[in-house]
């Protein structure tokens, strides 16, 4: 499974929680000037979509989960925006086609645990990539992402609900299984009213995977990848491996 966490259980309420923007205006910049549709993979609610699609992007929208698909295609008619959106496991990816640019934002590639199904995303998003195209994927950096895997449960956000209609809070609690360099979470999302009575409390199994930069590195290799540029944050810092919080990967193909 390359999406094991159940997005259905909480696509209604995700852009409640999920409001960072620190990635957008560098995905922004790596799109400019790119002379063929772009597109995003594991695209979510649409998050980092809209932004580009209102910057003028052509952008194609892939994702697993139908439920945050309908959110997205929901958003896009809301904005009279258009995008094409193909509801796909990016193990499978079949466009029959090539992009100038391809992104796999947000940490979203760790979610696919396996390392066979890791080169085969790897592998389909080679063949979907033009020959002088760019592949921008990011990852946690793991000697910063662990050291908030430690058991405890934590609050993580606690934003107010759209039209003041009340507030959430979001816990998680993770543990790390070094064997298989997965860690294994779970998500609280308690909804209350404005009177701060809870209304409703979910919970989400979360999984993904730790990748190293050279395990990562040794796949894209395999996979006929060049890397271009190694950033550590989103304001082109170089990649510290002991300090940076993410290895976001610019790359090409080597043939």
């Amino acid at each position: 499974m390359t999406q094991p966490i159940k997005y259905a259980n909480i696509a209604d309420i995700y852009d409640s929680y999920v409001q960072t923007t620190l990635d957008i205006p560098f995905l922004l910049d790596q799109v400019r000037g790119a002379s063929s549709d772009i597109l995003e993979l594991m695209c979510g609610t649409g998050r980092i979509s809209l932004p580009l699609i209102e910057a003028g992007a052509r952008l194609s929208c892939v994702d697993k989960s139908p439920e945050m698909l309908a959110i997205l295609e929901r958003k896009l008619a809301q904005h009279g925006l258009s995008a094409t959106v193909h509801p796909v496991d990016v193990c499978q990816l079949d466009l029959n086609k090539q992009f100038d640019r391809i992104l796999l934002p947000f940490q979203s590639f760790a979610e696919i645990l396996s390392q066979h199904e890791q080169r085969q995303a790897l592998d389909r998003i080679h063949q979907h990539l033009s020959s002088n195209g760019r592949f921008i994927c990011s990852l946690h950096n793991p000697k910063i992402r662990l050291k908030t895997v430690d058991g405890r449960l934590k609050l993580r956000a606690h934003p107010p609900l759209p039209d003041a209609s009340g507030s959430l809070m979001l816990w998680t609690m993770e543990t790390y299984d070094p064997d298989n360099k997965i860690v294994h979470g779970l998500q609280f999302i308690e909804t209350y009213d404005p009177q701060g009575t809870m209304r409703a409390k979910r919970f989400m199994e979360i999984q993904f995977s730790v990748l190293e930069k050279e395990t990562f590195e040794a796949m894209l290799n395999d996979a006929g990848f060049k890397t271009l540029a190694l950033y550590g944050d989103y304001a082109y810092g170089d990649f510290q491996p002991m300090t940076s919080p993410f290895m976001i990967w610019v790359l090409a193909r080597n043939s």
